[in-house]
């Protein structure tokens, strides 16, 4: 007999299976095993042993994992008529604008609630709030290279693009008054960090803080790619956990109370989500972040899993889609389940490296974690990198003291940027010496393998 807890995983994991299950194979079939489940539920209640009665409520719930998922999928879509010919809309800028090169593009909701990619050029400068009057081709997303960007798109209920259309700004300030602040806020704080420091280094930071790539040289980008270091300027689970340890290691030196020390930890970190934007995978991230500090430092390795699952089932409930096509919620999930059952087998092995700096932690935690998502990194990616573990050692003691002197700079710019130059300098120090050893193992011929 299945206890309490283990009944309730065995639920969730039903559930996430099912959405799973239906999400690749369809629903043609869910008639014929809905009845046939409710069936054997109906059979096994009157026998005495009451585990083929659990089974079918296993059975049930897996049923109603691939219900939630395809009722996930719009069933009528206005603008799918106009696919192919020229449309004139009006509609909402709704995310915050992405900047490459000479290039921008953003997300726009019609009043019929459907989203719009649109990619244009980088001036002028389109703001999240903006009331948008549109003329161009509708087109739907096309799959390339192996990468289905349909579903890619999907998952966010992005359905349908144009490109380069013609764009007449109607209204501005109409979004979300606390986004709008938020988003505000963002983009004075990393222009007070290029005031300060210069490219690369100041794009570096402001990647890590924020979780922006935009401005990063592709170059650089592709040497964090062969380095598998890309996860320190995503906000991965792996990355937010990095800074929730630290929090929590900087707390118990001051604070005695281990309750109040992960609580602190936990608040700090929901203050820096809120102000990096908040976006739905930064806020996935902090909370595995915040599950592996919970298990970490109440010690309920039995209970964390269940933790962790119900994490990741609140989430699916939330959007359905990302189980599958959400390559940073599958990497988040399988980063902190390596931390929580992979990295105490390596430090317990670990004996012989010093603790200096938590030297050991880091290296236990970044193999923990780069084994548990190399599935997901060969299967997406193609490719794996050779020395990912090496390099994660060398720069991720330095990650946290880095974001502290970058938020403490681009904070302090606000009222004086005299005043943050104080903390430049070995600001910059920092992200130069990162700089150039992810510049120095990416360019070695060994450093990743192709598939």
């Amino acid at each position: 007999m299945l206890s309490k807890s283990k009944t309730f995983l065995c639920l969730m994991l039903s559930f996430l299976g099912g959405v799973f299950y239906f999400t690749f194979f369809g629903f043609e079939l869910f008639g014929i095993l809905f009845s046939f489940s409710l069936f054997l539920v109906f059979l096994f209640s009157f026998f005495e042993k009451r585990d083929f009665f659990i089974l079918g409520i296993f059975f049930l719930v897996f049923l109603f994992g691939g219900f939630w998922y395809q009722n996930s999928i719009p069933k009528n879509l206005d603008l799918k008529k106009y696919v192919g010919k020229n449309l004139q809309i009006e509609a909402n800028i709704i995310s915050e604008p992405e900047f490459k090169g000479n290039k921008q593009k953003f997300v726009v909701r019609t009043k019929q609630k459907e989203k719009i990619l649109i990619n244009t050029t980088r001036y002028p400068e389109y703001q999240y709030g903006d009331v948008v009057f549109i003329k161009g081709k509708l087109k739907e997303p096309e799959n390339f290279s192996g990468f289905n960007y349909k579903a890619y798109l999907a998952k966010d209920d992005i359905y349908f693009l144009m490109q380069r259309p013609k764009i007449e700004i109607k209204k501005t300030g109409e979004g979300n008054k606390l986004v709008l602040a938020l988003f505000a806020l963002k983009k004075n704080f990393s222009q007070n960090i290029k005031e300060l420091l210069p490219s690369p280094e100041a794009d570096f930071i402001v990647g890590i803080l924020f979780g922006s790539k935009s401005e990063i040289p592709p170059k650089l980008y592709d040497d964090f790619i062969k380095t598998g270091t890309a996860h320190i300027i995503a906000l991965s689970g792996f990355n937010i956990t990095i800074i929730v340890m630290f929090l929590a290691w900087i707390f118990s030196h001051f604070l005695k109370s281990q309750k109040v020390v992960v609580i602190s930890a936990i608040v700090v970190i929901t203050l820096f989500v809120i102000m990096t934007g908040a976006s739905s995978s930064v806020v996935r991230a902090a909370l595995m972040g915040s599950v592996l500090l919970l298990a970490r430092y109440y010690g309920r390795a039995k209970h964390s899993l269940n933790a962790l699952v119900f994490a990741a089932l609140l989430m699916v409930l939330f959007n359905p889609k990302i189980l599958v096509f959400d390559v940073s919620f599958q990497l988040s999930f399988l980063a902190t389940l390596g931390l929580l059952y992979i990295y105490p087998y390596f430090k317990n092995k670990f004996t012989k490296i010093p603790d200096f700096f938590s030297l050991r932690d880091t290296v236990s935690a970044t193999l923990s974690a780069q084994i548990a998502v190399l599935p997901i990194l060969l299967y997406n990616f193609k490719q794996v990198s050779l020395i990912a573990p090496v390099v994660n050692v060398l720069i991720l003691p330095l990650i946290p003291p880095a974001m502290l002197l970058g938020f403490l700079a681009g904070l302090i710019g606000f009222f004086s940027i005299a005043l943050a130059k104080l903390f430049v300098f070995p600001l910059w120090m920092i992200l130069f010496y990162q700089i150039k050893t992810i510049e120095f193992f990416g360019g070695l011929s060994f450093s990743s393998i192709a598939f």
